[in-house]
């Protein structure tokens, strides 16, 4: 069976990465449902990945929860262990998504569609202009939500 190893659609780079390529220092949130599991973790090794790649001091990173019933925590113990065990540390504390996030971060991640989803809600229901989303019909990414397992 031969297998084509180019794939049938040219991937382009996203819009972003393009407009973020030359800026000085790029400010990334990740953002999952309450800030103790998923985006902390993903805050956690982004720091640890733009450390080994030379690239922190261009790298403001951060995370942050739709809902702020977790606010000031720690990440989950759980994943706080499964971090250490991998060579990661999990210190951020957690706080909500604010309406300056959408001003102050040039990217922001959420770590499942539904959080896209309620971001992109919350862009609309405040009437929060000139911010652009790129729809595109690229696969999307899920994280599990661990704290439910």
């Amino acid at each position: 069976m031969n297998i084509d190893p180019t794939p049938s659609r040219k991937r382009e780079i996203p819009t972003a990465a393009r407009d973020l390529a030359g800026k000085e220092k790029i400010k990334i949130l990740f953002v999952c449902l309450g800030n103790i599991c998923r985006s902390p973790a993903a805050e956690g090794v982004m720091r640890a990945m733009a450390e080994k790649q030379g690239v922190a001091d261009r790298l403001d990173i951060d995370s942050a929860g739709l809902y702020g019933g977790h606010a000031g925590d720690l990440p989950d113990k759980r994943m706080r262990v499964h971090a250490f065990q991998r060579g990661y540390s999990l210190t951020h504390r957690s706080r909500p998504v604010k309406i300056s996030d959408y001003d102050d971060f040039d990217l922001i991640v959420g770590q499942a569609e539904s959080t896209v989803h309620m971001l992109n809600w919350a862009i609309r229901s405040v009437k929060f202009l000139g911010v652009e989303f790129d729809q595109s019909e690229d696969e999307e990414v899920s994280v599990s939500d661990t704290t439910h397992l």
